[in-house]
């Protein structure tokens, strides 16, 4: 085991435990009464408050009215909506520490993969709710989140490797005898109840268990996965090499005869990107 290696996490009993505001909000959600109130009062005023208004007012399409305050957003949801999508925000939030810069960047990306991914359901996979994508796509890279905030010695021996070489982050880790941050984050959903859905998007991410789940759970994982791919090619970011797996990926994943398509799915990542930057 390399040193780097021991920094990782082996077990979920070495992860943060379960962080109160999600305790808090498990309680108030759940319980008898008027739970909606209760999770108002929870998270009223909070900036997971206005990231939560964000990104309800851009991924339904189907509400007549801007929601403006968590009073009209749960009455209108439901408290069991509202208590859904804020889990993944908290989670973020208690990761990042405060950090603001992190906060908003990882919440940026998150934006930018919900809404590429609720792109291709449209296109490619009409029948899939758009909005189950949202959790989900806020979660995925949580073990890297997690990295970037309690690691960073290990981040940053991941960025070098992946400039020096060109590779993908699931390549360097494995170059520097590394779990994946898919592993990490999945670790971390099943210790926060998260989802099993959420635990197992982490994996499929990386290429573990893509068979386990529902076929819709499936399919929303692969379209949330080839969003990840769309993300980084429009983000342009990545070496040559890497680009050119990323396309192939893409064309593999949505079962298409070659890549004419791609430039069109790339020109249409850019709006959720320009979205996502508003947060």
């Amino acid at each position: 085991m390399t040193a780097l290696s021991a920094l990782t996490p082996p077990t979920t009993a070495d992860l943060p435990p379960l962080p109160e505001a999600l305790a808090r909000l498990a309680f108030a959600s759940s319980s008898s009464g008027e739970p909606r109130e209760r999770v108002v009062r929870l998270l009223e005023g909070s900036r997971v408050a206005s990231a939560l208004l964000f990104l309800v007012n851009n991924a339904y399409r189907n509400i007549p009215m801007r929601l403006s305050n968590l009073k009209i957003a749960s009455a209108y949801l439901g408290v069991e909506e509202i208590a859904r999508q804020t889990r993944g925000l908290l989670a973020v939030e208690a990761l990042c520490e405060g950090n603001e810069q992190a906060w908003k960047l990882y919440l940026r990306r998150g934006t930018a993969l919900g809404l590429i991914a609720a792109q291709l359901c449209r296109r490619f996979e009409p029948a899939l709710d758009p909005r189950e994508l949202w959790p989900t796509a806020l979660l995925i890279d949580l073990g890297q989140l997690f990295r970037e905030q309690r690691l960073p010695e290990v981040a940053a021996a991941l960025r070098r490797e992946q400039a020096l070489s060109g590779c993908s982050l699931r390549q360097a880790e494995e170059v520097l005898g590394l779990r994946s941050h898919g592993e990490v984050g999945a670790e971390i959903c099943a210790r926060w109840k998260l989802g099993d859905e959420a635990r197992l998007a982490c994996l499929h991410h990386q290429g573990c268990e893509p068979g386990a789940g529902t076929m819709l759970q499936r399919d929303r994982r692969r379209m949330l996965m080839v969003a990840d791919r769309l993300l980084q090619l429009a983000l342009r970011t990545s070496a040559t090499k890497l680009q050119d797996e990323l396309s192939r990926e893409v064309v593999e994943l949505l079962g298409l005869p070659n890549d004419k398509q791609l430039p069109y799915l790339l020109a249409r990542a850019e709006q959720p990107l320009r979205t996502a930057v508003r947060i």
